[in-house]
């Protein structure tokens, strides 16, 4: 394996690098997100919800699945994406209640702020205590555990911190 010899060479290589394990990383971040989708928004308190998609108690899961990467076009990095919510995925039946209501409206684009709360919920969910998916998926991540995935992932290929 030839040397480094200028930082044009050694960009390029980390760069190669990053580009194979953001993928990885990403995965974990969406595996995380859902998890906290999951306990926080679906599963808290009880399951199967009564209201849950034409009063069946079973949910479509499309908010699970609503949340996408893309590609940063303004980044000045190697790499760099962007999670976001992709609410025009969500399919919106005022007759069924999916994702609003006759009364409401369409809730597609306002519905993670929604579901993204701490405490009582005083509509339709009858005061069901609800965590934020988002901050605690926030908080789990800040706290060490991107980190950890990227050092990880770097030391896969032999990139170390001395």
């Amino acid at each position: 394996m030839p040397f480094i010899t200028n930082d044009i060479e050694l960009a390029a290589v980390l760069n190669e690098i990053v580009d194979k394990i953001m993928p990885i990383v990403q995965k974990n971040i969406s595996e995380e997100l859902h998890e906290n989708i999951l306990k926080w928004v679906y599963y808290e308190d009880y399951f199967p919800n009564k209201y849950y998609y034409n009063k069946t108690g079973i949910p479509t899961w499309q908010f699970l699945n609503s949340f996408l990467w893309k590609d940063n076009p303004i980044s000045t990095l190697g790499s760099s994406k962007i999670l976001y919510y992709a609410w025009e995925t969500l399919s919106f039946d005022p007759l069924t209640a999916l994702h609003g209501s006759e009364r409401g409206g369409d809730a597609r684009e306002n519905l993670a702020e929604i579901l993204d709360v701490e405490g009582y919920d005083k509509g339709i969910f009858g005061g069901k205590l609800r965590g934020a998916f988002w901050k605690n998926t926030m908080d789990d991540l800040l706290s060490g555990t991107i980190e950890s995935w990227f050092k990880t992932q770097f030391a896969n290929y032999g990139v170390i911190k001395t």
